[in-house]
C-alpha cells in the first residue's frame, strides 16, 4: 500500500518528516554553540571551521527542503 492510498500512513510520514526537520534545525543551534577548540596550529584550525561550515550548510539545507513551510527561505511580496 503506497502512502498517496492510505491517510494515515500519509499523515505519520508528514509528521516523521516534520519531526527530522526539528531534530536538524536543534542540531544547527548546537553546532553554532559548540565552542571554538583551544590550541590548534592555523591548518588544522582552518580545517575544523570548513567541516563545521559543510556540517552546518548539509543540516541547513535538509531542513529547509523537507520542511519549506517552517525552515525554508520565504519571499514576501
Amino acid at each position: 500500500m503506497h502512502t498517496r492510498s492510505d491517510p494515515a500512513l500519509r499523515d505519520a510520514y508528514d509528521l516523521a518528516v516534520q519531526d527530522r526537520a526539528a531534530f536538524l534545525a536543534e542540531e544547527l543551534i548546537a553546532l553554532a554553540d559548540e565552542p571554538i577548540p583551544e590550541g590548534r596550529d592555523p591548518a588544522s584550525w582552518s580545517a575544523w571551521v570548513q567541516n563545521k561550515h559543510v556540517r552546518f550548510d548539509t543540516r541547513k539545507w535538509i531542513a529547509s527542503t523537507v520542511c519549506r513551510q517552517v525552515y525554508g527561505d520565504r519571499v514576501d511580496l
